[in-house]
Formats: C-alpha cells, sequence, structure tokens
C-alpha cells in the first residue's frame, strides 16, 4: 500500500514540477525583462512567503 501511494506521490510531484517550469519558461521567453516580469509575479511572491512563513512557524496546541 505504502509504495502505491510513494509512486502516486512521485508521479504528481513530477508533473507538477514540468507545468511549473513550462510555465516559467513561458513567461521568460513572452516577457521582454525581468521589470516586466516582476510587477506579475509579484502578488504571487508576497503570497508564496506568507505560506512559507506560516509553515515554519511552529503550532502550539
Amino acid at each position: 500500500m505504502a509504495g502505491n501511494a510513494s509512486g502516486v506521490r512521485r508521479l504528481y510531484l513530477s508533473l507538477y514540477n514540468w507545468i511549473v517550469f513550462i510555465g516559467w519558461v513561458q513567461v521568460s521567453w513572452f516577457m521582454a525583462s525581468f521589470a516586466t516580469v516582476y510587477p506579475v509575479l509579484f502578488r504571487y511572491l508576497i503570497a508564496l512567503r506568507k505560506k512559507a512563513l506560516a509553515k515554519a512557524k511552529p503550532h502550539n496546541y
């Protein structure tokens, strides 16, 4: 059972990473420079930072 879930997880993460990679290639291909890319992704970057900080904060139950 555990091996099956591990394989599904590995497949999911591989697919996810390829989709993200293709997205970044498209962004870098169609945007002229970093100055045009950053404003588009600013909100996304802030959201990721907040999620990372929330995940790093220990939970006190």
